[in-house]
């Protein structure tokens, strides 16, 4: 039947093939956990058309929302903060958080988008957060992202005074991105 023993493993690679078909994955595991949930159509008196309404199978104390499929939107929320209500539309969490001024290695009086180099003004990676951004940093206040460093990759943020005087100790932040 078959003329040699590789054209006997092709053979049965695409007939494996043919028998294995990925379909692909539309719900979680959690999802399929959840009780059944059949539409029926009910007949309301008076109503011209009747619309399909959900009726759980599994006992009435099984709650039956839906798992979101696609993930939410950021909506900007509010915050009090000491220097007055903010309004941000990301947290960016566990920001390495260290401070610098004009006097420290590589640094100047100017930045590098032209910047005075000073308190409110902080270095960060134009990856993570973009230049020009306003941030909220609790504990150090109200910034733009108006420098980059070189040792601020990834998730650090270098807080910029004018000068350093033992105001601020390295520690992990969260960064507030400011709405516009």
């Amino acid at each position: 039947m078959f003329a040699s023993l590789p054209q006997l493993v092709v053979t049965l690679n695409l007939i494996g093939a043919a028998l294995f078909v990925a379909s692909p994955t539309y719900f979680t595991p959690a999802q399929y956990d959840r009780p059944l949930v059949v539409a029926e159509a009910k007949v309301v008196l008076g109503a011209a058309t009747s619309a399909p309404t959900a009726t759980p199978t599994a006992t009435p104390s099984a709650t039956a929302t839906p798992l979101p499929l696609v993930e939410e939107v950021v909506i900007p929320a509010t915050m009090d903060t000491p220097y007055g209500p903010i309004t941000y539309t990301k947290i960016l969490k566990d920001v390495w958080a260290v401070s610098y001024d004009s006097s420290c290695l590589g640094c100047n009086a100017t930045t590098a988008t032209g910047m005075r180099q000073g308190y409110g003004v902080v270095a960060v990676d134009p990856k993570v957060i973009p230049l020009y951004t306003r941030v909220y940093v609790p504990g150090y206040g109200i910034g733009v992202a108006g420098d980059v460093g070189g040792a601020v990759k990834g998730k650090i943020i270098d807080l910029g005074y004018d000068k350093l005087e033992g105001q601020w100790s390295a520690r992990y932040v969260d960064v507030y991105v400011l709405a516009e």
